[in-house]
């Protein structure tokens, strides 16, 4: 890839970012050096680690190495025999901790990430056995041998035996006025006191040191001399013990250095690959689609080094219908940073790095990207600016070939107009011809024609809004743009009789062009507002069409519901009538035993009358008892709301009572025909109930008193709060809510920016702004719906 194309594309500043997002200073100077993959497959594979690994940030958290240090040359000494550092000693047991935590860490990962996991070592032990020997990176701990322990117990008591003895010294009345200062200190490794130097014979022992005034002398006291000769001994001892432990501990770093080694590169490739999983979800990226036909299809694209609260997305396509895209428009309208955003986003995207962009955007491997972009004036070289150009244009058509990406700012600018553009036309023609993909912007009139007029290659337009003198920075594929000088220069101010004049001196070609291009514009702009106008009618006929479905369910399940408790209050009253009649022939068979002709006529009329009561009961067990008074035909116009007992809801006139009282109502979904016997008026009712007849009654939504005008957001990820949100807010319009609150908390903020990004778009958002005091402050959006 060339360096140029690196530096002019700011390939360098996305590396800055993902360094920065390393967990160790290695990982970021391999981080700033990272180069897009050579390979289609490497590509890939770089591609699908990254997003690996923010699946695993989302399900387990960040993955860090905190100090990860460089190891390699200590164990190489190691390796020779040498005895490490204590700190030296510390880093590889800090390394060999990393590496564990990394093993648990990376239990269920996913398939790519595996061959990682798998790479590293464990061995407790070691480690434990490095951090019990160490009380920091300087000093071997008392428990690291036996031997070190009792020395070390040795010299404490002997220690304070001297120090014993010297207090006793320096408290004594005899040996105080000979002192200059009543205090114990050390010279070298001997305790001494300050004695002063006219008392020299008066405190018997070695004088190891005087002031600089020669006033003090520093004795050691005759009494503490073997003391103090034990306590060298020891030291030494000591000195020998430390270094036969850390050439122990060195010596058992030297047989896992393997293992360690390559424990230690493989959390320097997985920090590398999490670095590129947190500039992910810092960018909210998306991994784009790879292919390595040179089709490219970006959606909703803001260049990663912009302000994302206000850049404006943009969508992209190439090397489909057509392997040439001429942008044109007015200056700082939007066409470089489009011709950047491309090839950064390519760029990106071969080093593994997800792009901020809407799911489902596709890019193409390129083996190169040429970029000629900016001013290329060189006072030094004596180029001008269209010199410059050229030189590195030639480069490019030298080197590109089917498999390159080339973008072209301001194509044959900075010499003659009629020149320029031929030169340009001819370039794109050469480039195509190699089977290069191409982009360029230009304000040439010549090249929008070349692009309508020729097959392969389209127009594409920066939006302008003349009204405001400002872009609006869309990217418009399929349209020429416009460089709406005239109309600027009349906004700043221009007079309109040079602007006349101006415009008198155009050839009748090229007002005639302008003329289509206005017409091409107005026609877009009245399609797209068609399109959207479209878009929401089917959204909302979808919703309604959804509601409605729900109703018919909830509808059926309560007919099933009655059904079902019908069909059980008969089989009971049946067994019942059973266990009854099975009685009554008992008693009337007893009494034909006794031939009384009286008791057994009674007895028939008995279980006679008791039958007809059952069958009564039965005939009436599946119908609600009739509540409410009477509807009378005179009570009754289109869409009067009436009880149904059968169905134990309210139903909605269809059609007014026949002669004989049949009449049509709407209960739902379902249109029912009864009669005007068998409905009653519904009791009381609030003003807020649902209407029942399929839709809404004029005036009225289908309002739920129980649905709640909050939604709490906090705790959830971007994808999850993005189907809450838009679900809350379609139930929202249906229960007829004007005003909602999203509670999203404050936090670092990303939530909130998320939140608000999405209710820009939203079509059933008029307005929103955040919480006020008392309301939740900058931890909640209100929300105005339409």
């Amino acid at each position: 890839m060339p360096e140029k194309t690196k530096s002019v594309l700011e390939y360098h500043k996305i590396l800055e970012l993902l360094s920065s997002l390393a967990s160790c200073a290695l990982t970021e100077s391999v981080l700033l050096n990272w180069k897009p993959a050579s390979t289609y497959e490497r590509a890939c594979h770089l591609l699908s680690e990254t997003e690996a690994a923010c699946a695993q940030l989302v399900a387990k958290g960040p993955l860090t190495f905190g100090e990860l240090q460089e190891i390699r040359d200590a164990l190489s000494q190691a390796k020779i025999g040498r005895s490490l550092t204590p700190a030296a000693l510390l880093t590889v047991a800090k390394t060999l901790s990393y590496g564990r935590q990394a093993i648990r860490y990376g239990e269920d990962a996913a398939p790519v990430l595996v061959p990682y996991y798998e790479r590293l070592v464990q061995n407790r032990p070691l480690e434990e056995l490095l951090f019990s020997s160490f009380v920091d990176e300087e000093t071997v701990a008392d428990g690291a041998s036996p031997e070190l322990s009792r020395i070390r117990r040795k010299l404490a008591a002997g220690t304070n035996r001297i120090k014993d003895t010297l207090d006793k010294m320096i408290r004594s009345a005899t040996t105080q006025k000979y002192l200059q200062e009543a205090i114990v200190t050390l010279r070298g490794d001997r305790y001494v006191l300050p004695v002063k130097a006219e008392h020299r014979g008066d405190v018997p022992g070695l004088v190891h040191d005087a002031s600089s005034s020669g006033a003090t002398l520093f004795i050691e006291p005759m009494s503490v001399v073997e003391a103090n000769n034990e306590l060298r001994q020891l030291h030494a001892e000591e000195a020998r013990e430390i270094e036969r432990i850390l050439a122990d501990l060195s010596a058992r770093v030297a047989e896992a250095s393997e293992d360690i080694i390559t424990t230690f590169e493989t959390l320097l490739k997985l920090d590398c690959i999490f670095a590129r999983a947190r500039l992910s979800h810092q960018m909210t990226g998306v991994t784009p689609k790879l292919n390595d036909a040179g089709k490219i299809r970006i959606l909703q694209a803001r260049h990663p080094l912009l302000d994302p609260k206000t850049t404006v997305p943009i969508d992209l396509y190439l090397g489909d219908e057509f392997d040439t895209l001429v942008i044109t428009g007015p200056n700082t309208g939007g066409k470089t940073v489009a011709l950047k955003t491309l090839g950064l986003f390519t760029l990106m995207a071969l080093s593994g790095l997800r792009i901020p962009a809407r799911e489902g955007s596709e890019l193409s491997f390129f083996s190169s990207v040429f970029a000629d972009i900016g001013d290329e004036q060189s006072i030094e070289q004596s180029l001008s600016t269209f010199s410059a150009h050229m030189v590195h244009q030639v480069e490019i058509l030298n080197r590109a070939d089917a498999h390159s990406l080339v973008l072209l700012d301001e194509l044959g600018a900075g010499t003659d107009p009629v020149e320029g553009a031929a030169l340009a036309v001819a370039i794109l023609e050469e480039l195509r011809q190699k089977g290069a993909k191409i982009a360029a912007t230009t304000h040439y009139s010549e090249l929008k024609l070349y692009a309508l007029s020729t097959d392969g290659v389209s127009n594409a337009a920066c939006e302008f809004d003349v009204a405001t003198l400002r872009p609006t920075y869309r990217l418009l594929i399929g349209v020429p743009g416009k460089s709406n000088a005239f109309a600027i220069s009349e906004r700043l101010g221009l007079s309109a009789s040079v602007l006349d004049r101006a415009r008198a001196l155009l050839n009748e070609d090229d007002i005639k062009f302008e003329d289509v291009l206005v017409d091409l514009e107005e026609n877009r702009r009245s399609a797209e507002a068609d399109r959207e106008a479209a878009a929401r009618y089917r959204r909302e006929v979808q919703l309604y069409r959804n509601t409605m479905e729900k109703e018919y369910q909830k509808l059926d399940q309560k007919r099933e519901k009655m059904l079902e408790d019908a069909r059980k209050k008969a089989r009971a009253l049946i067994e019942e009538a059973q266990d009854e009649v099975d009685e009554m022939l008992h008693e009337v068979q007893e009494l034909r035993k006794k031939e009384d002709r009286n008791a057994l006529e009674g007895a028939l009329q008995k279980t006679k009358g008791n039958l007809k009561k059952k069958r009564e009961k039965l005939r009436e067990s599946g119908q609600k008892p009739a509540t409410g008074a009477p509807v009378r035909a005179s009570d009754l116009i289109l869409g009067t709301e009436v009880y149904v007992p059968e169905l134990d809801d309210t139903a909605y006139v269809q059609t007014l009572p026949d002669a004989d009282g049949n009449m049509k109502l709407q209960a739902g979904i379902m249109t029912i025909t009864t009669n005007i016997k068998d409905v009653r008026l519904p009791q009381k009712q609030s003003s807020g109930k649902k209407d029942r007849s399929g839709g809404m009654r004029k005036g009225t939504h289908l309002k739920s008193s129980s649905f709640s005008t909050e939604l709490d957001l906090r705790g959830m990820l971007v994808e999850e709060a993005e189907l809450e949100v838009d679900r809350y807010l379609d139930q929202a319009v249906m229960n007829g809510l004007a005003t909602v609150t999203l509670i999203h908390g404050k936090g670092t903020g990303a939530l909130r920016a998320w939140v608000q990004q999405m209710l820009r778009r939203h079509p059933h958002v008029r307005t929103y702004r955040l919480g006020t005091f008392g309301e939740g402050d900058s931890g909640v959006t209100i929300v105005e719906l339409k």
